[in-house]
């Protein structure tokens, strides 16, 4: 999972001109859960919309990933199951 996380952190940053620092470990966990594998397509489209969103120079948190998850819920869950 790091290499399509890479691949399509890489791909979106050049794409919209982001600098993104890169990802929280809490960040890059979720991210590389193995939720994804059965799923690619939904990663991806997940890591382009997190890119838009993210902040310039920032690093992608959890609160980028799921925006309107207050934490301790639904996106603790993804990796914790």
């Amino acid at each position: 999972m790091p290499l399509f996380v890479t691949h399509f952190l890489k791909k979106y940053k050049a794409l919209y001109y982001k600098k993104v620092r890169g990802s929280s470990d809490r960040g890059r966990e979720l991210l590389c859960a193995d939720r994804w594998l059965a799923n690619i397509p939904e990663l991806e489209n997940l890591i382009d919309r997190t890119v838009i969103l993210v902040e310039k120079n920032g690093s992608i948190g959890m609160d980028d990933i799921f925006p309107n998850t207050p934490v301790g819920t639904v996106g603790d869950r993804i990796i914790d199951s």
